[in-house]
């Protein structure tokens, strides 16, 4: 294996390149993320995503997802090598024996257990939080269980052990996707507010994949929170910055200064899916394109010869699908560039696993 190699997968969160042929059992009929962002904003000034297809009303470069579900987590693990299998969903909420047996892990009682979103159920169920102590439990479209607590009644520490108990009884049960802490601040229902401080507990299947062969390879692993909350202890270093053009700056000085051993960069721009998608805003989504663009672009420019490039998706997460506020079952584009400047087109690909295949060919097939 040659010495220095740098790969760089910088992932677009719910970036969707059209529904796929299963797009039907999720109820996504008509999802398209890209074309509708770039319908919402015909004169978008993105033209490093625009000159490599990756903004486009039609992709020719796409990747099907193979996993039954369409979240990040399972997304992100797919690009990996690892294929989830189905993960359960709560439309219900979670079984009451499944709640009594939470409370008396954690010793506190329990409030909500619904699906709805979170800003909206604290602001339902914060005060009487304040008052009780009682901690929230809530869920989504996605396999999730959420806990929110005030950081003044529950500490934020405490509501890592918490959810690190939830996450150890639910493996033993059920493979629920994400236990999440969410803490909040503020005096009452007009003025809650979710704090930095949310943290993923993943449900992890056995099976190896990329990021465990790049570490036995002495290959460093390097990427921003949401790898590292995703992918517990498989990072050689964090980056810092939370908002996803602080991690691209992040990205860049590392890059900058890192010559000296060969590493694998795994960056997830959440905000586009978190604060655009889910609340429907086309308008946002294009401002914040705007805004990734020249960053990108910059990346792009700092390869060097023994460097690989690829900008791909998790999933789909239109921002003006109207059936539902969840993401979207879509195709999810692809862009890979070398540093000598060569552009890959492989056309249509079956599997986001194929991301994985290719960085390990780059790193010269690890063992």
């Amino acid at each position: 294996m040659k010495k220095q190699k740098r790969a760089v997968l910088i992932v677009l969160d719910g970036f969707g390149a059209g529904e796929t042929e299963d797009a039907h059992e999720f109820g996504d009929e008509g999802s398209y993320t890209s074309s509708h962002v770039l319908t919402s904003r015909p004169n978008i000034h993105a033209p490093f995503l625009l000159s490599h297809g990756l903004l486009a009303h039609q992709h020719t470069d796409i990747i099907a997802p193979e996993n039954p579900n369409k979240d990040t987590l399972t997304g992100l693990y797919e690009l990996m090598g690892l294929v989830y299998p189905k993960l359960p969903t709560f439309h219900e909420g979670f079984s009451t024996n499944h709640i009594q047996e939470i409370e008396t892990l954690i010793s506190r009682s329990i409030i909500g257990n619904y699906p709805s979103s979170g800003t909206e159920i604290i602001k339902v169920l914060g005060e009487e939080h304040l008052h009780t102590g009682n901690v929230i439990v809530y869920t989504s479209s996605d396999s999730v269980f959420q806990l929110a607590a005030h950081q003044e009644v529950v500490s934020v520490s405490l509501l890592y052990y918490y959810c690190t108990l939830i996450r150890k009884y639910f493996d033993g049960l059920v493979p629920v996707g994400r236990i999440i802490a969410r803490p909040f601040l503020g005096n009452n229902s007009n003025c809650f507010y979710r704090t930095p401080h949310r943290k993923d507990f993943p449900y992890i299947p056995p099976q190896k994949h990329l990021l465990d062969k790049l570490l036995s390879n002495h290959i460093n692993v390097i990427g921003n929170h949401v790898i590292d909350h995703l992918f517990p202890s498989k990072l050689s270093k964090v980056l810092p910055g939370k908002t996803d053009l602080e991690c691209l700056n992040s990205l860049m000085q590392d890059m900058q200064s890192n010559h000296d051993s060969s590493c694998f960069y795994f960056i997830d721009l959440e905000e586009l899916d978190m604060k655009y998608g889910h609340r429907r805003d086309p308008e946002g989504y294009a401002n914040a394109l705007e805004k990734l663009d020249p960053l990108l672009c910059k990346v792009s420019s700092m390869l060097e010869d023994d460097d690989l490039l690829i900008i791909t998706a998790d999933h789909g997460n239109d921002p003006v699908f109207t059936r539902h506020t969840n993401h979207t079952r879509e195709y999810v584009p692809y862009l890979v560039i070398s540093g000598s400047g060569k552009r890959e087109s492989h056309g249509h690909i079956r599997g986001m696993s194929w991301i994985a295949q290719r960085i390990e060919l780059f790193f010269n097939h690890l063992q």
